[in-house]
């Protein structure tokens, strides 16, 4: 699949409730969180768009806006995003992904023939907010929207899901950071520390 066919999702309508003040603009590295998600994904799509109720923040970055058609969950994210996408796959990442290992999506990519999701499975399991989507996937979205159904996996029953294990990708490189993402302020505090260069 060409990269053309994909449009780079990213999802920044979290409320920040565990890290209990706002995130995505919350210096990591010398760089806004959001910008080391957003910079990554446009070296790799042509089409971006960022999926965000507080839409003013994100204006400068001259890329569409779309609000949550379902508001308050990840999957009324995703499927607010896929549904705007002018593409028929997104891919899908959560704002809050300081480490985006652009060789795990191009590799990612590479495995969505005859599959409507492609999820890798990291040590702590699948990663839903690191994965590609087709649009296919919408009406399945929409009925677990409108049911009140809000856990992303519980939409894959009807789906053809592609999981792939950790030891398909594990000689990628820095894919140990691949899934880390910042929800709490020790989590903010280890992304420094890997991104400050060792002395000595």
């Amino acid at each position: 699949m060409s990269k053309s066919d994909v449009t780079g999702i990213i999802l920044a309508g979290g409320k920040s409730r565990r890290m209990g003040r706002e995130k995505l603009f919350l210096d990591v590295g010398g760089q806004p969180l959001f910008e080391r998600v957003f910079y990554p994904l446009r070296m790799v799509f042509d089409d971006i768009l960022i999926v965000a109720n507080d839409q003013k923040r994100f204006e400068r970055y001259q890329v569409p806006l779309v609000s949550d058609i379902y508001p308050g969950s990840a999957l009324g994210g995703l499927y607010s995003g896929l549904m705007h996408a002018a593409t028929p796959w997104g891919f899908v990442c959560a704002a809050d992904m300081p480490f985006v290992n652009l060789s795990l999506i191009r590799y990612l990519l590479t495995q969505t023939t005859n599959y409507d999701i492609v999820v890798p499975v990291s040590e702590q399991g699948v990663e839903p907010l690191f994965a590609c989507y087709s649009k296919r996937c919408l009406p399945a979205m929409e009925q677990a929207l409108e049911n009140r159904q809000y856990k992303i996996i519980d939409v894959w029953e009807t789906l053809r899901v592609c999981e792939v294990p950790m030891t398909k990708f594990r000689h990628l490189p820095a894919i140990e950071t691949a899934f880390i993402n910042l929800n709490r302020e020790e989590d903010v505090h280890y992304s420094h520390q890997l991104l400050t260069p060792k002395r000595g």
